[in-house]
């Protein structure tokens, strides 16, 4: 199944569908800078959605380089998964967390072992 992931994962980056929204992330509570708001693009499901986090953007939300990003999150759930991938499709490494109940547009997320509060907008 991972083998299965990557390759579409790295299609999904290359080819983002019409369908596809221009949102932006944001991590209101980032210390010790301000606000970080970086743009990222929404794939929208029925049960399902992701966002894919270009390269600039996980630099400027995580400090990570060289590296981009799929979340998703399932809707009856709203669990969240996060898989960090290299620029060839390898794992770099992954994460999870939940939407929060009071505010289903933002989540707490663990991603590389750093949690923080991020929001969709």
């Amino acid at each position: 199944m991972r083998r299965l992931l990557m390759p579409a994962v790295g299609f999904a980056l290359l080819a983002v569908p019409s369908w596809a929204q221009e949102v932006h992330l944001q991590r209101p509570y980032a210390n010790p800078r301000a606000s970080v708001v970086v743009p990222v693009t929404k794939l929208p499901g029925n049960y399902i959605g992701c966002i894919i986090v270009p390269t600039p953007s996980m630099r400027a939300l995580t400090g990570l380089r060289r590296v981009h990003a799929v979340a998703c999150v399932e809707a009856t759930t709203g669990e969240v998964i996060v898989a960090v991938l290299r620029k060839n499709g390898a794992l770099f490494c992954s994460g999870s967390g939940y939407v929060d109940p009071n505010n289903t547009s933002c989540a707490n997320v663990t991603v590389c072992g750093r949690s923080d509060y991020y929001c969709l907008f």
